[in-house]
């Protein structure tokens, strides 16, 4: 992508975008594994502008936001990447991200620092247990940034 292009996306996602980390621990027979992903989602009535995004970060994929129009209200959409993929893209955009920088920094660090192999909260390696630890501490550091209202 060019820097235009990568501005231009920055700029939306700053104002239009959110950037989040979710943890789940889905229960999985006699093991807890802990899932921490990090998502980036814009919505938009533009269809357009977020097939030409998809298209340009060559990853994501675009659902209908909000079911079928009623009234007078548009067809929403949402753009999502998530895991890996949206922290390549978001150190890409971090240079010119100026809202959502602190969220965008721990989604990069939660995904491209540590190892990713699944962590299940059984296993005593210490290895497994330090990555939780690291993946667990993000996590809250993501939510007490998205209180503060940064």
């Amino acid at each position: 992508m060019t820097e235009a292009e990568l501005g231009y996306i920055a700029g939306i996602l700053d104002g239009e975008g959110s950037i989040y980390i979710s943890r789940r621990i889905p229960k999985d027979g006699h093991h807890r594994t802990v899932i921490h992903r990090a998502f980036v989602i814009i919505v938009n009535t533009n269809l357009e502008l977020l097939s030409w995004i998809t298209a340009k970060v060559g990853q994501g994929s675009i659902s209908q936001h909000n079911g079928a129009p009623t009234g007078h209200k548009k067809p929403c959409y949402k753009y999502v990447i998530c895991g890996p993929a949206a922290a390549r893209l978001l150190s890409d955009l971090l240079p010119m991200l100026i809202v959502k920088r602190k969220r965008a920094e721990i989604a990069i660090r939660l995904h491209l620092e540590g190892t990713w192999v699944p962590v299940v909260m059984r296993v005593k390696e210490k290895p497994a247990i330090e990555e939780l630890v690291r993946r667990n501490a993000l996590w809250e550091e993501s939510r007490h940034v998205d209180c503060m209202g940064h």
